[in-house]
Parts: structure tokens; C-alpha cells; sequence
């Protein structure tokens, strides 16, 4: 059941949706109705939902489920907390090094999970992790990819490695930046 809308991009809408199965909230991503259409968004989705479901890290949001009917629609874990822009930005206080040294830890660790898996993330940003308790949660694998040849331009503004801006291959190191 909707609860309400969350966020819209250029692909995809966020939803709350109450899970009677789980007898808890949820998030749900959908493709935003004028790109229902388009194989290759659906296909990233898809893409998505199924590694979230695959994978299992402390760090990284977790699926609970990918539905294909009515719409594609993959069901997630909600994150309470503070996205870690807003922290840094807004925060009461300063954050003691000690505190920024451990949310790197864990984010270093849920980065090398994804590479052992062998796959790169490529959109390492504050808006992409949450903070709830000192505990950090990875979120957003809408660009993920396997290590190779780049795509000019693929991420976020303001947050590309050299070799994402130049197209030149991807590899663990484009996440380091990303983190970095």
C-alpha cells in the first residue's frame, strides 16, 4: 500500500509502501511513468534489484523483494537516519575525526564487498549514504557496473573521477575517488 511519494529523478520514483507481508514500511523504486518504455531504464532497475538481492553487506540497503507485475517495482529496507550531505552540511556539531575515521571505515568496507563481487558503484556521494546511529548504509546502485571501458561523463556532476569524466576505463580506483 502507497503511504506516500519520497523523491522523483529522471527515471525513477520513491515510494513509502506499507508491506502487510512484512507488517512494516518499505521503499519501493518504480520507473516514473514516462519511462516505463524504456528497455535500457528498466533493465537498470531490474539490474539493481536483482544484485541488492543478491548481495549482503552490513552496509549496503537491503532488498526485500523485485516485483514485475503491475510494474516493475523493487521493494527495499527503510533507512532512517540523515543522508550524510545533510550531516556534513547541517550537522549540531562538528563531527570528532574518530567519528568521520569510522563512517569511512564502514563505507570502505561495504565498497571492497562490492568489488569482491566484482562490481563498482560510480556514484559515491553524500546523498547516496545515509547515517543513523554512527552505523552507515550504502544506498543507490542505479549505476553500478563491472570494471572496464567507461562511459564519458558517467555519474554524477561534481562527484567524477578523471577517468569518469574522460570516459576512460573503470576500475576500483574510480570508486576510491569516489570515496576519497
Amino acid at each position: 500500500v502507497v503511504e506516500g511519494h519520497l523523491s522523483r529523478n529522471q527515471v525513477l520514483d520513491v515510494y513509502e509502501v506499507w508491506s502487510a507481508e512484512r507488517d512494516c514500511l518499505c521503499v519501493a523504486k518504480v520507473l516514473r511513468p514516462d519511462c516505463r518504455t524504456h528497455a535500457r531504464r528498466r533493465a537498470r532497475l531490474e539490474r539493481e534489484g536483482r544484485l541488492l538481492l543478491d548481495l549482503a553487506h552490513p552496509h549496503l540497503v537491503r532488498a526485500y523483494e523485485m516485483l514485475r507485475e503491475p510494474e516493475l517495482a523493487v521493494v527495499l529496507e527503510t533507512l532512517t537516519g540523515e543522508r550524510l550531505d545533510g550531516l556534513i552540511a547541517h550537522g549540531e556539531r562538528r563531527l570528532p575525526a574518530v567519528e568521520v575515521a569510522e563512517l569511512g571505515v564502514q563505507l570502505c568496507s561495504v565498497v571492497g564487498y562490492l568489488h569482491r563481487q566484482g562490481w563498482l558503484h560510480l556514484d559515491l556521494k553524500p546523498t547516496n549514504v545515509i547515517v543513523d546511529g554512527g552505523i552507515v548504509k550504502l544506498f543507490d546502485l542505479s549505476l553500478v557496473r563491472r570494471p572496464g571501458p567507461g562511459k564519458v561523463r558517467y555519474g554524477t556532476p561534481g562527484y567524477l573521477s578523471p577517468e569518469q569524466v574522460a570516459g576512460e576505463a573503470f576500475s576500483e580506483a574510480t570508486d576510491a575517488f569516489g570515496l576519497a
